[in-house]
């Protein structure tokens, strides 16, 4: 599943924050897993999409919430596409 965890800062997000456990337990199962801060959604660009900068969450077996959040808070943000998300928390 492609999925996308909407927050209020990526830069503020704690790393024992239930959004965090989920979100490396579902990186963990494969999904792809996005974090998106309330202030990075794009509505209407380019054709009425709804987009976002997103960072890209990708869960290491070794990782703890802490590792993860940081790789994820220093990954680039980049721009993805909400509505082709099977899931947005």
């Amino acid at each position: 599943m492609r999925m996308a965890f909407l927050v209020n800062r990526i830069e503020t997000e704690v790393d024992e924050y239930a959004t965090t456990r989920l979100a490396k337990a579902a990186a963990l199962l494969g999904h792809e897993v996005w974090y998106v801060g309330a202030g990075d959604l794009r509505l209407g660009e380019p054709d009425g999409e709804i987009g976002a900068h997103a960072h890209a969450a990708v869960a290491r077996d070794d990782d703890t919430l802490a590792s993860f959040l940081e790789r994820t808070q220093e990954a680039p943000a980049e721009r993805i596409r909400l509505d082709v998300l099977d899931s947005v928390f």
